[in-house]
């Protein structure tokens, strides 16, 4: 059975697989096995609970769905069925900030990226509202909504609720030592909850505002709809400008796509030339064999004649006709029957 841990990056997915691990001894898998970054430490790799596939998450899934043994797997992506999950969600400006920090830090960003980037959802999983608007984790059957900001705050609390979830009652009492985790790994776990909240310029609160003020408003972290009437003339720019900035990244990907597109039709081609090549020599290479076990019974028909009627013999057999100028057997056999036939006429 699978339980998704679900969360837009960097919401505090890797908090929950630290309880897991700390407080019912549960080890967690990870749809990208992570192996940049937590499965790329041996120690952080243990102190989370991380386990590694051991191949591609595609050809796991079935087992694991059909499994009666628990697997709790992480996601960033948008839900593949209706299984039971647990989605962690925390204040979009934290989370879209944290992760813009994240994908600089491991080169996950072309040059040119920007805050605005992120905010708009120019990411390998959209923005924070794209990931909710694909879950609906307020709406989805046989989930849990857990608050980032109440698993730092009240980790006690919460910990019943995933038991209450899981079926399973707490092992062992909960200690978040980020301090030893971020001596570990310093990049990944960077600042924590303690950290002052980023503060965005005006136009990246007033874009912010515009593209997430509904789910921040519907999860509670703003009380009104804080979307602004209009967007300010600088905040449209900082929107056309990712927008032209990614238009142009996808030009370049079109024609890279189609570039590969018509040397894989060339490939495919060539592929299907050299299976018909092979074909024929297979045909000659038969027909070959069949050519040298014929002249295999001539020679041994011929050894036993008297050597002026096997001079006549071989002249006459279809032997001659096997080693005539063309044939594809020809010239080893016929060198060295030249040789035998010259001893033969010496007679």
């Amino acid at each position: 059975m699978i339980v998704w841990l679900s969360s837009f990056p960097r919401s505090g997915n890797t908090l929950v697989r630290l309880m897991l691990k700390q407080v019912w001894g549960i080890s967690t898998c990870s749809m990208y096995d992570d192996r940049d970054d937590i499965g790329a430490n041996a120690a952080v790799a243990q102190r989370v609970g991380h386990r590694f596939l051991g191949g591609k998450f595609g050809d796991a899934y079935q087992s694991m769905r059909d499994s009666t043994e628990l697997f709790c797997i992480k996601s960033h992506d948008v839900p593949i069925d209706e299984g039971k999950s647990i989605y962690i969600v925390r204040n979009g400006r934290s989370a879209s900030y944290s992760y813009w920090h994240y994908q600089r830090d491991y080169g996950q960003l072309p040059r040119r990226a920007t805050l605005a980037d992120t905010l708009i959802g120019f990411t390998p999983f959209g923005s924070w509202s794209d990931h909710l608007d694909a879950w609906e984790p307020l709406q989805r059957p046989n989930t849990l909504t857990l608050r980032y900001e109440e698993l730092v705050a009240g980790p006690d609390q919460q910990i019943e609720r995933i038991a209450d979830f899981l079926e399973l009652p707490p092992l062992r009492p909960w200690k978040n030592d980020f301090d030893a985790l971020h001596r570990l790994d310093p990049r990944f776990f960077r600042e924590g909850s303690q950290a002052p909240p980023h503060r965005f310029n005006e136009a990246e609160e007033s874009l912010f505002s515009l593209l997430h003020s509904a789910w921040m408003t519907r999860l509670g972290y703003a009380s009104v709809d804080i979307a602004p009437a209009a967007a300010s003339r600088e905040t449209r720019r900082l929107f056309y400008e990712c927008i032209a900035r990614h238009q142009g990244q996808l030009g370049s990907l079109n024609f890279v796509l189609s570039q590969e597109s018509d040397e894989r039709k060339l490939l495919e081609r060539q592929l299907q030339d050299l299976r018909h090549q092979l074909a024929e020599a297979g045909d000659q290479l038969e027909d070959a064999r069949h050519r040298l076990s014929s002249a295999e019974q001539e020679v041994a028909t011929l050894s036993r004649f008297p050597l002026p009627r096997a001079w006549n013999a071989l002249r006459t057999s279809s032997l001659a006709r096997v080693l005539a100028p063309g044939s594809p057997i020809r010239a080893n056999i016929a060198a060295t029957l030249a040789l035998l036939a010259a001893a033969i006429h010496s007679e």
